[in-house]
């Protein structure tokens, strides 16, 4: 099985890699891809090839937070057609739910589950690659897309107790702080957001229940809309 990512998850690629000395259109296309394939950011792509990028990328760099500094920048519209519906949930925990619900309308090589326990939540995050290649970049990009999300629900002042990763931390750590404003665990059990329950019970000052029924409406012409399901992480 080939697991697949929307060219999306490349949104910012070229401008990082500038950036940082590199070559986009080069690195691209010894990967397989072009400036003009990622341009369009629902087409469907293997996601092995963008792990390798990411990964070369972040190592000709010498910038352990490549991935973490594309996901700084993405904007809740980068999600693609679910974003209108994420914007107008109620609260926290119902936006990270149907985000759940719909990743395969998002990226169905992610995936995701949240778990309550005890009076924590433990929101999970895996990149799905077919033969267990982990890709500290993408990871850290995934994860770094969904903070986003919430913190555009919630406003920048939120704060879960601490973001965890699975993979060794880098020398530098200012971008990872930057980003997440809090604690972060390396060498964790998972990837994913550790918070309090209550958490997801905090309401979404921008829900407006008439353009979330709209919002349905519009997820209901989709293609695939409701058919692809996550995968527990």
């Amino acid at each position: 099985m080939v697991y697949l990512v929307r060219a999306a998850s490349l949104t910012n690629y070229a401008e990082i890699a500038r950036r940082s000395g590199l070559d986009p259109a080069a690195l691209l296309r010894k990967h397989g891809m072009s400036l003009k394939l990622i341009a369009d950011p629902e087409r469907r792509i293997p996601i092995l090839p963008v792990m390798a990028l990411l990964e070369e990328s972040a190592q000709l760099a010498g910038c352990p937070s490549f991935g973490l500094r594309m996901a700084e920048s993405r904007q809740l519209a980068d999600l693609g057609g679910i974003s209108l519906l994420l914007t107008h949930q109620r609260t926290l925990g119902d936006a990270l739910q149907t985000l759940i619900d719909h990743l395969g309308l998002v990226h169905p090589s992610v995936a995701m589950s949240l778990e309550r326990e005890a009076g924590v939540a433990v929101l999970r995050m895996k990149l799905l690659s077919g033969n267990g290649v982990y890709s500290a970049q993408g990871e850290e990009l995934a994860l770094g897309v969904v903070w986003h999300m919430c913190t555009a629900l919630l406003g920048p002042q939120w704060r879960p107790r601490r973001v965890t990763l699975m993979h060794a931390a880098p020398p530098d750590l200012r971008v990872h702080q930057r980003v997440f404003g809090g604690p972060v665990q390396f060498l964790g059990e998972c990837n994913g957001i550790i918070l309090a329950e209550p958490d997801l019970e905090l309401p979404n000052p921008r829900a407006d229940p008439s353009m979330l029924r709209f919002a349905r409406r519009i997820l209901d012409t989709l293609p695939s809309a409701g058919k692809e399901r996550s995968v527990a992480a």
